[in-house]
């Protein structure tokens, strides 16, 4: 079977929705089926898509001097159609990461469904970055040009979204984003013709290092994501502190990545005179190796569109603490990935004097690591497999 996945940008070490894309080519490929990726970046990184897999580059309007970002998203989706009709003729089963490439692709395949797979809305997403960046940046006449075309561009995401929701099999990966869409487009009279099918996890490469040191030396924490506020790290860091103020101080925490909130972090840590307790290791390419120099992972984030981090942790045999989901307060998915006092810890709320609770109760009870760790690695392997992901969205296809 050939199947075609279409996504603007590449690069497995990008994020999020570009690992995705990999993963699901790899499974696809290990399966048997004939894959090709589509992308319209204008430099394919070395990591994009697995040995074997063919890349196919649109490169839309290399005349226009603006990327899918900007003002022009309807004359981007204009510009595919020509090229995906061609692409796209002798393909079986179509799977798009973005809205517009899913509703271009829509209107050249009308016999065929075209799979739409969401992390989150992207309007929802993009509009909450945009929001923040008008707060934010210095009143001037180009900001104001910027923000002109933001708003204009909005009007046109939103149309395309909607139209590629109605017209495509929806696929989410976790049930709160899909309720999150469903309510904000008022799409609930179609919500069994919306399904929810989460990530997988490369077992292989995230697994646990039982050579850890124990914790009668110190509690390592880890936690690895963009920087940005609504990961939440402010609320670790400040639990620490308070851990820190009844004299537990033999705790470390290693922060993996990088994003533009780094430097209130960082201030944060000085205010509290953390320094010692907290490392800001950067991005990093081998995350795997600091797993296995971990033994607790933790990232109370307020918003994921589904977290594979917390899967990648799990696979690397650590127990995890988030917050749980909360319909309208935390949009996240963590309750659908972790079991509560079994591989990992659910906080109730956004309370950094909550979390110290479940940190000192790790160090007072020791033995939990290991235990819930197990149970971890379990659930990640049985539960998150790629091989189940793609074989559960052919079947879509084959049904509709």
């Amino acid at each position: 079977m050939k199947i075609a996945i279409l996504y603007e940008s590449l690069g497995r070490s990008r994020g999020g929705i570009e690992a995705w894309v990999y993963h699901a080519a790899d499974a696809l490929k290990k399966n048997k089926h004939n894959v090709i990726i589509v992308s319209s970046q204008r430099v394919i990184p070395v990591d994009a898509a697995p040995e074997g897999v063919e890349i196919i580059n649109l490169l839309p309007l290399k005349y226009f001097p603006f990327d899918r970002s900007s003002f022009p998203v309807a004359i981007n989706i204009q510009s595919y159609k020509s090229p995906l009709k061609n692409i796209l003729r002798n393909v079986d089963i179509v799977w798009c990461r973005s809205p517009f490439m899913a509703y271009a692709a829509s209107k050249i395949l009308i016999d065929k469904k075209v799979v739409f797979i969401h992390a989150a809305s992207y309007l929802i997403y993009s509009r909450s970055g945009f929001n923040q960046f008008k707060k934010t940046c210095p009143k001037n006449i180009i900001n104001f040009i910027k923000i002109l075309l933001g708003e204009i561009n909005f009007v046109f995401i939103k149309r395309y979204e909607l139209l590629a929701l109605r017209s495509c099999i929806n696929v989410y990966l976790s049930k709160s984003r899909k309720i999150e869409t469903l309510e904000f487009y008022g799409l609930e009279d179609l919500a069994n013709k919306f399904f929810v099918i989460p990530p997988g996890v490369d077992a292989q490469r995230f697994c646990p290092n039982d050579n850890v040191d124990n914790l009668d030396n110190i509690l390592k924490l880890i936690c690895v994501c963009r920087l940005v506020s609504d990961k939440n790290i402010q609320c670790v860091i400040k639990s620490l502190h308070l851990l820190k103020l009844k004299g537990l101080q033999r705790i470390h925490l290693a922060v993996v990545g990088e994003g533009p909130f780094e430097k209130e972090l960082r201030e944060l840590v000085s205010e509290y005179q953390l320094t010692k307790q907290v490392t800001f290791a950067g991005r990093q390419s081998n995350v795997e190796d600091w797993y296995n120099q971990a033994h607790v992972f933790v990232l109370p984030s307020l918003y994921e569109g589904f977290g594979s981090v917390y899967i990648e942790a799990m696979a690397s045999g650590l127990p995890c603490i988030a917050i749980k989901s909360q319909h309208g307060k935390y949009s996240v998915a963590t309750d659908e990935i972790i079991d509560n006092g079994v591989n990992g810890w659910l906080m109730s709320e956004n309370s950094p004097k909550e979390l110290s609770d479940i940190i000192l109760n790790i160090c007072n009870n020791p033995e939990q690591i290991k235990l819930y760790g197990a149970a971890a690695r379990y659930k990640a392997v049985n539960v998150f497999s790629w091989g189940e992901v793609v074989e559960k969205m052919i079947n879509l296809n084959k049904r509709s």
